[in-house]
């Protein structure tokens, strides 16, 4: 059996617990062999939110994951009441081969989680959007090379009445409620960042200097990991990333390799994010996309490509251009140089207009 994109668990059905489901395409199945609750899950820990105890939601319901009658039940995932670290639901498509390692992620067989891929490709969005709507909070936390470890731990600070006081930062947060930690573009991190980070991700107790307080991880507690090019594609396209010892890869047991969504999936995601945008425009912007990638792709005259992030904006700005189909036409140029050609250089935004406005006259939308 495969095991999950970039994890390093191998799932065997007489390996695992009664939570985990077989990677097969034709359902979730679940293996009958109970599994023992980690200490983590079973202890009294001091310092740690209670929760309510979580509800069940399925995969149909929760992400449109199509399942046959008789494997619905083994396709639950936990759901908690939305608190206000709770992201709001927006527009997202999901994927089949993402639902299924994002299952077992939540179920804590594995509890660190990798995403690795190209810009725009939905890497937070995947994170965020699961939370949304299993009502699971998020702690988010933006990586780069001059972040160190203890902003993301907490700091002593001044309160409203003079005095101070501890102020826990994302980690902390996360922990101590049964949240995600999200680490976005994780491979920014210095060395001696991602050294402190070690023991979080092994699930240890964190005791705080200052305080003298041991912070012990609530069993819910999650970490999610993006990253461009980890798995090497392209890195040298993403400038200021670091490549990260294998050390700190290796605490990431799970992770999903994701690439951009299929024309098919993208379409659905337009129509989501822009509704009143014309379905022959969302063709225009697929073809357009499809265009940029390849040449991108290829090393062929363009050195930025157009990723699905950038698609949304466009067609949320295109909308806006007229409710029929000839005014969003016309409004092309101007929602491309809103959302995106404004930070390309002139030689890219030249070919890319070309692409655009062939298309066009492709469809009789602009005079030849």
């Amino acid at each position: 059996m495969p095991s999950a994109a970039m994890g390093c668990i191998l799932l065997r059905r007489n390996e695992v617990g009664s939570n985990v489901f077989d990677l097969s395409d034709d359902a979730f199945t679940v293996s009958s062999r109970p599994r023992p609750a980690p200490p983590s899950a079973i202890a009294m820990v001091a310092n740690v939110t209670a929760l309510p105890q979580p509800t069940v939601g399925y995969a149909d319901d929760l992400f449109g994951i199509p399942l046959p009658k008789n494997k619905r039940d083994l396709a639950k995932f936990p759901m908690k009441p939305a608190g206000p670290d709770t992201p709001e639901k927006e527009p997202y498509v999901f994927r089949k081969e993402h639902i299924k390692t994002a299952q077992l992620w939540f179920l804590g067989i594995g509890k660190n989680l990798l995403l690795t891929g190209p810009t725009g490709s939905g890497k937070t969005s995947l994170v965020l959007q699961l939370a949304a709507r299993l009502g699971w909070g998020v702690y988010r936390q933006q990586c780069t090379g001059s972040l160190e470890f203890q902003e993301m731990i907490g700091r002593i600070t001044l309160k409203s009445d003079g005095s101070t006081g501890w102020q826990d930062g994302p980690i902390l947060s996360a922990m101590r409620s049964g949240g995600i930690l999200l680490l976005d573009e994780v491979n920014f991190l210095h060395p001696d960042t991602v050294a402190g980070l070690n023991g979080i991700l092994d699930g240890k107790a964190y005791l705080i200097p200052e305080t003298g307080e041991r912070v012990f991880p609530h069993p819910d507690f999650r970490v999610a990991g993006t990253g461009n090019g980890i798995n090497g594609v392209k890195a040298a396209n993403y400038r200021g990333t670091k490549r990260q010892n294998d050390s700190l890869l290796d605490r990431f047991t799970l992770g999903i390799e994701i690439d951009y969504m299929s024309e098919k999936e993208e379409a659905i995601l337009l129509a989501q994010a822009a509704p009143r945008l014309d379905p022959k425009m969302i063709e225009i912007l697929l073809s357009l996309a499809k265009s940029v990638r390849k040449s991108y792709d290829e090393g062929d005259s363009i050195s930025v490509t157009l990723s699905s992030r950038v698609l949304v904006s466009t067609a949320s700005v295109l909308q806006l251009q007229g409710n029929d189909l000839a005014s969003q036409a016309a409004g092309l140029a101007t929602a491309l140089e809103t959302t995106y050609l404004y930070r390309v250089d002139k030689g890219d935004r030249s070919t890319i207009m070309t692409a655009a406005n062939g298309i066009l006259q492709r469809e009789n939308l602009v005079a030849k």
